[in-house]
């Protein structure tokens, strides 16, 4: 909650509008992402930030993110679990990874607890997304982060996200 006041006060001091909607209740995560999503999309809003819950940073890492989405599509920042070892939400590409000119390196996948993505590439997935009935909602909504299955193999919501993101000819990118 710190953190996010402290992004809330320097957005507003950059003159960067700035909305925050949570997507609350114990809906399964892929569903709470395309329930906010579906939400977010009402908006004139052109990018949106997913912040898991559990999430903490520092707000100059959020404005970063932000100006770094001026140049690309998809950012985000990679973050570890909680076990031990930990270990990183990350799916590199194969052979060596050079970063980009904004010192960010391309990836197939990242968890997307800090990430922003252009309002065009949710709308591009959401044409293609199951409409799927969900409770307390009176209309189908686009299921835009359902599970996947890569090879024959379990994807997350959010590996089988950028999986989707790169099919659509986007860059996925961590900073």
């Amino acid at each position: 909650m710190q953190a996010l006041m402290e992004t809330q006060a320097l957005m507003h001091d950059h003159g960067i509008p700035f909305e925050m909607r949570a997507t609350v209740g114990g809906v399964a995560v892929q569903v709470g992402r395309s329930l906010g999503m579906h939400e977010a999309l009402k908006t004139a809003h052109n990018r949106f930030f997913m912040i898991d819950a559990d999430m903490f940073w520092k707000a100059p890492d959020f404005l970063r993110l932000v100006a770094l989405s001026s140049k690309m599509e998809c950012v985000g920042a990679v973050y570890c679990n909680r076990d031990e070892p930990p270990q990183f939400f990350i799916n590199p590409e194969p052979g060596d990874i050079i970063a980009n000119e904004f010192g960010c390196l391309p990836f197939r996948g990242m968890g997307l607890g800090f990430t922003i993505v252009h309002r065009k590439v949710i709308e591009e997935l959401a044409v293609d997304a199951p409409m799927l009935m969900f409770p307390n909602k009176k209309e189908p909504i686009a299921h835009i982060f359902p599970d996947g299955e890569i090879d024959g193999q379990y994807q997350g919501e959010d590996m089988a996200f950028f999986a989707r993101v790169r099919a659509k000819g986007y860059g996925v990118w961590v900073d």
